[in-house]
């Protein structure tokens, strides 16, 4: 619970000056991707979860990047998007949209349309998952820790 609502916050804080520029008219070049740690991922989530409104349609679309093979990566990645914004964010997953979509030079990424509009591309490290939620320890639900079991401590 404490860290969903260390999510919650910095997400809000973040969502709030990602909806600020948002409203200024958009460039005609898309957007560099962003390599992000978890915690900024979480907040360029939020942000445009919040763009999107609750019922707004979210379309990710995961590409590999040089060196990357497995289509695996993508499907993980993609499940990261949408299990993170359904569960923390309580969004309808219906209302996201997941896609693969062709190689990309450097690093993979994630493109993240609202309205038919490229609002973020998230880029990836080198055959890694995204890494978003809880960003302190496992979190059954988001891969790399998928399916893994949590080790319990005897004191």
């Amino acid at each position: 619970m404490l860290n969903q609502t260390r999510v919650f916050l910095c997400g809000l804080l973040v969502s709030v000056n990602f909806v600020a520029s948002a409203q200024n008219p958009a460039p005609k070049h898309p957007p560099a991707a962003i390599l992000n740690r978890c915690e900024g991922s979480n907040s360029d989530l939020a942000g445009v979860n919040q763009i999107a409104g609750r019922d707004g349609l979210i379309i990710a679309i995961a590409r590999l990047g040089d060196g990357e093979r497995s289509r695996q990566l993508n499907r993980r990645r993609l499940h990261n998007v949408r299990t993170f914004l359904a569960e923390f964010w309580n969004r309808d997953p219906t209302t996201v949209i997941t896609a693969e979509g062709d190689k990309v030079k450097g690093h993979g990424r994630i493109d993240l349309y609202v309205r038919g509009e490229l609002i973020l591309a998230l880029a990836v490290r080198h055959n890694g998952d995204l890494l978003v939620g809880s960003c302190v320890g496992p979190d059954r639900n988001l891969y790399p820790y998928l399916g893994k079991t949590k080790v319990l401590v005897k004191e």
